[in-house]
């Protein structure tokens, strides 16, 4: 956050000082302006090809950073990819480790659950132990007295009063008779029975109660196992989100450098780009004072004989702009823009000498994007002259004798140009004429 916000800042007041800058060209251009006078015509071609040249230097800079602009675009490309897929691993293994907490937690509460069912059959086996040996005792005792009455009765050899087991569970004394005897010997073989077999089934319950209580304890060291297993593995997933966010981290430090990096490299480029429109402010005075001397020493002779001819083949017909206010460039055009169309390609195409005259400007050197590229100037005399703007190349030299219809250069888009086209002018005395009026097009 704090790189971040520095770097707002510094943009911030690099903007405000490129303003500043930029609002003082102008003055700094005026004070020049009159300073340029004192140049000859050699001085002032001179002065623009330095300008060129330093320009040049600029554009294989800005060229240059572009390219290392590139470059750290694909390296920060690479590292924003390489952050997302850490992202992605990172929210993977928290995912898996919110789960594994989960089982965690799951098998905590199995292995409570089973636990708390394991004390609950033991007391059960406890409770039925001792119900066992309630009745244990309870058989036992009731031996004891019915071997007491069989012995009573044997030494009496008759009946008498004797005691005896009753239903309810309790002795008396009663005076019996021997078929009253086997009842009772009966009933009471009958009650022993019956706490037998009530025995048999405690144990028979204890057996399966502690079948239970052994296949819980399995149940409890497999939940135990697993629970224990499940710990490591958390371990494990910590581990390793641990080292996907250290890698994720380290990754997001340089992807913030080369960040820096290239705001350095944009700003840079930007204070090219400045630098290379001042020069061509500059280049601008000079080449207009240039003009103005060209036209100073233009002849002062009659115009020459014939007539007016198209500066291009017929086939090029095409008028994209016209003479006159041009509202896309919020100004005057003073000539007329010929362009081709899909079935005429007019790169390159061949450009006329509209009239028969001198060359008296050739400008091979140009400033990429401004003003009118590589031009031909031809003097006809009697105060006229034509140019012929954004060409590719040129085929004259300055001073050359050319007739009307000779061939003096091809089209091209060089200057501020969004394509390929010739600007085509016709001035009177300095003063830009419709070429309209001249030409039939």
């Amino acid at each position: 956050m704090r790189k971040s916000q520095k770097s707002k800042i510094f943009t911030l007041l690099f903007v405000f000082i490129c303003v500043i800058i930029y609002s003082l060209c102008p003055a700094l251009t005026e004070n020049r302006a009159n300073a340029y006078s004192r140049y000859s015509r050699a001085e002032l071609e001179e002065k623009i090809r330095e300008i060129n040249a330093e320009n040049l230097r600029l554009d294989n800079l800005i060229a240059q950073t572009d390219k290392d602009l590139a470059q750290n675009s694909e390296i920060m490309a690479l590292y924003a990819e390489k952050i997302n897929a850490e992202m992605l691993r990172i929210d993977y293994y928290h995912n898996l480790l919110y789960n594994c907490e989960n089982e965690i937690e799951m098998r905590e509460e199995d292995i409570s659950q089973t636990k708390g069912r394991i004390l609950e059959k033991e007391n059960q086996i406890s409770a039925n132990l001792k119900e066992i040996e309630a009745l244990d005792k309870k058989n036992s005792e009731n031996l004891q007295d019915f071997a007491q009455l069989i012995v009573k009765v044997y030494k009496s050899g008759s009946m008498g009063n004797i005691a005896f087991y009753d239903e309810a569970g309790s002795f008396a004394d009663l005076a019996i008779g021997h078929k009253t005897m086997d009842n009772i010997s009966r009933k009471n073989l009958e009650f022993m029975n019956a706490l037998l077999e009530s025995i048999r089934e405690h144990e028979q319950k204890s057996q399966a109660l502690n079948g239970e209580i052994e296949a819980l304890e399995q149940t409890k060291l497999r939940l135990e196992m697993e629970y224990g297993e499940l710990n490591l593995k958390k371990l494990e997933l910590e581990k390793t989100a641990k080292e996907c966010k250290d890698l994720n981290e380290n990754y997001n430090r340089i992807y913030e450098k080369y960040a820096d990096d290239a705001l350095n490299l944009e700003i840079r480029k930007s204070n090219y780009y400045n630098k290379k429109r001042i020069n061509r402010a500059e280049a601008d005075e000079f080449d207009k004072k240039l003009r103005a001397l060209i036209i100073q020493n233009q002849s002062n002779s009659e115009l020459t004989a014939g007539t007016w001819q198209r500066p291009l083949d017929a086939r090029f017909g095409r008028i994209t702009t016209y003479f006159g206010f041009d509202a896309w460039r919020n100004g005057q055009h003073n000539g007329i823009d010929i362009a081709g169309d899909s079935r005429n390609d007019i790169n390159r195409a061949n450009i006329y000498a509209v009239r028969d005259g001198t060359v008296l400007v050739v400008k091979n050197t140009y400033i990429s994007g401004y003003s009118y590229g590589k031009y031909i100037v031809v003097d006809h005399g009697g105060g006229y002259i034509s140019l012929y703007a954004h060409c590719n190349d040129i085929y004259v030299y300055a001073g050359q004798k050319v007739s009307g219809g000779q061939v003096i250069g091809s089209v091209g888009s060089t200057g501020w140009s969004t394509g390929p086209h010739l600007h085509f002018e016709i001035r009177l005395n300095s003063v830009p004429q419709n070429p309209m009026n001249f030409i039939n097009f």
